[in-house]
């Protein structure tokens, strides 16, 4: 029992990494194409009453700079927040935040 819930902390960073990776590999994959696949846009350059925005403004706008940059910035700013917790050594500090609860954990495990 004590060994699958180590399994089962490493098997959520181990998820948490590969997402992180895809948000990277969906980014460049975005960056490089100019084509959309989604009907609604591609009607939508047609029609009057709809305001378009145009493919190479839109996937920097929403998508890379909108959703995924903004990802990764909250990973920085979580990483020197858990830091600053890890380095005070205050415990009940780490419970309240994910990555130094995890670090904590995994460290207690190697001991």
């Amino acid at each position: 029992m004590f060994l699958q819930r180590y399994l089962w902390l490493h098997i959520i960073i181990l998820k948490s990494f590969l997402v992180y990776l895809s948000d990277i590999v969906i980014a460049t994959a975005m960056l490089t194409s100019s084509t959309r696949s989604n009907q609604i846009f591609n009607d939508c350059q047609h029609q009057d009453d709809c305001f378009h925005i145009p493919s190479n403004v839109g996937k920097w706008l929403f998508k890379f700079v909108g959703c995924i940059m903004f990802g990764f910035l909250l990973l920085v700013y979580e990483g020197r927040k858990s830091k600053k917790i890890i380095a005070s050594r205050d415990i009940s500090y780490a419970f309240t935040n994910v990555m130094a609860n995890h670090y904590h954990s995994l460290r207690m495990k190697s001991l």
